[in-house]
């Protein structure tokens, strides 16, 4: 069960509530995913989805496919620039996938990374759950928690918990 704002509401057993709960009881404290999700804090590195050869061998293709793309559009070929802004948009889509916050390389492998998907996503839905139940606690808590590698409840207004 859980009271907000003088209104109480029951909520399943989900590990985001845990996770939720760890975050109240520390506001403002940043805390890193990994203890959040129970691993410890050296669970592995990983290695680059992208290393730095690749990285350049995609920002050359993309350089050249803006060559081509202007010629084909000098040429009037609309079927090649599309082709080309097509291939463009899958590397862009590839280079996102291989780069976090700030552009910070993404790990495959790495324990942090799927510690900070599997908190973050517990989050989320957690809060999802409480949508049809408590709706007032549900946007407090969203506009609230910031998730991440680390995490942390920011209130917008001072809030005392009883956890």
């Amino acid at each position: 069960m859980v009271c907000f704002e003088h209104e109480a509401a029951h909520t399943p057993e989900l590990r985001g509530f845990q996770d939720i709960a760890q975050l109240l009881a520390r506001p403002g404290d940043e805390l890193h995913c990994l203890a959040l999700s129970g691993q410890p804090a050296c669970a592995g590195r990983g290695v680059e989805v992208l290393d730095e050869q690749a990285r350049r061998a995609y920002r050359a293709r993309l350089r050249e496919i803006d060559a081509e793309l202007a010629e084909a559009e000098r040429a009037n070929d609309p079927g090649r620039a599309e082709s080309l802004e097509q291939e463009k948009e899958r590397l862009l889509d590839e280079m996102r996938k291989a780069t976090g916050l700030g552009g910070r390389d993404r790990k495959m492998g790495d324990g942090s990374e799927r510690a900070r998907s599997a908190v973050t996503w517990r989050i989320r839905h957690a809060i999802k759950k409480l949508e049809a139940v408590h709706p007032a606690l549900a946007r407090h808590l969203r506009v609230s928690i910031k998730t991440g590698v680390f995490c942390s409840y920011e209130p917008e207004k001072e809030t005392r918990w009883f956890v």
